[in-house]
């Protein structure tokens, strides 16, 4: 019941973090080959200052949390 955007642009991920935050993303996920080596993935709620990493079997009720609260 959650809808996607991915952005597989060839751009930096600043670029990326900025037209996500110009689209009023409420939350983005950054997956990287670095964290998923651990099975984590940031989560980053666009009203909160930091992102956090949570575990890649708990991303989905994260988000739905994220969007609930």
């Amino acid at each position: 019941g959650l809808a996607v955007l991915s952005d597989d642009r060839d751009e930096r991920p600043g670029v990326k973090f900025n037209d996500a935050d110009l689209m009023g993303m409420p939350v983005r996920l950054t997956i990287s080959t670095r964290n998923l080596k651990t099975s984590m993935v940031e989560l980053k709620v666009r009203a909160a200052d930091e992102a956090r990493m949570v575990p890649l079997d708990e991303v989905a009720p994260a988000v739905r949390n994220a969007l609930s609260g």
